[in-house]
């Protein structure tokens, strides 16, 4: 049973995203620093973390979360999906989204 509201999970999940979006831009800003030194290789990792940078920082502020996860999953493994195993049961009651994002374990 959880002790804890809706707003104590939002809060949780809020906290989790601007961790990991201080650890993502922090690297890129240390290899933007390092990107000054003397080093020609140092130059090309810059650009190569940069590049990473906006797909990362994409899926960690929309694609992380369960709502849109669950939309996503709905949308592209309901009757489009190769394998079998990733199709979800129909849905045969108004609210299921609500229903299906509730019951998961809140991380």
């Amino acid at each position: 049973m959880h002790t804890y509201g809706r707003i104590h999970h939002k809060l949780r999940h809020s906290f989790r995203m601007f961790l990991l979006l201080l650890l993502v831009m922090g690297v890129c800003w240390l290899f933007f620093l390092a990107s000054f030194s003397k080093f020609e290789g140092l130059v090309n990792a810059h650009i190569i973390v940069n590049t990473f940078q906006g797909p990362l920082i994409l899926y960690i502020c929309i694609f992380n979360q369960k709502h849109v996860s669950y939309l996503i999953r709905k949308t592209c493994c309901y009757t489009n999906c190769i394998c079998p195993c990733c199709r979800p049961e129909p849905e045969c009651e108004w609210g299921d989204e609500m229903t299906a994002m509730n019951t998961e374990l809140n991380y």
